[in-house]
């Protein structure tokens, strides 16, 4: 949760803190479907690719929304096509 929150903080300019029950809640529910962390990351570049410079979307870009069960999957599916469009390059966790 520390990791996905961090970079999302990082990448859409937040201070969303990792240890508020609701965050930990909707990421650790994701975390059941998938345990793979390159997958939230590239959901989290896509949406702030998308939404970071649009004032009203902007705001969406929070753990509420982004790890909310019915649409999670569907930002997946979307980051993905995205990538494979823009030729986008994910970041090695190194």
């Amino acid at each position: 949760v520390k990791e996905i929150i961090g970079y999302l903080n990082e990448k859409a300019g937040t201070n969303f803190n990792p240890a508020t029950k609701s965050t930990i809640s909707a990421i650790n529910a994701r975390w059941q479907e998938s345990k793979n962390i390159k997958r939230y990351k590239l959901v989290i570049d896509y949406l702030c690719s998308k939404w970071l410079r649009d004032a009203e979307m902007a705001g969406y870009l929070r753990p509420a929304t982004i790890f909310q069960a019915s649409k999670f999957e569907g930002y997946g599916e979307d980051a993905i096509r995205w990538a494979d469009k823009t030729g986008y390059q994910q970041e090695d966790d190194e």
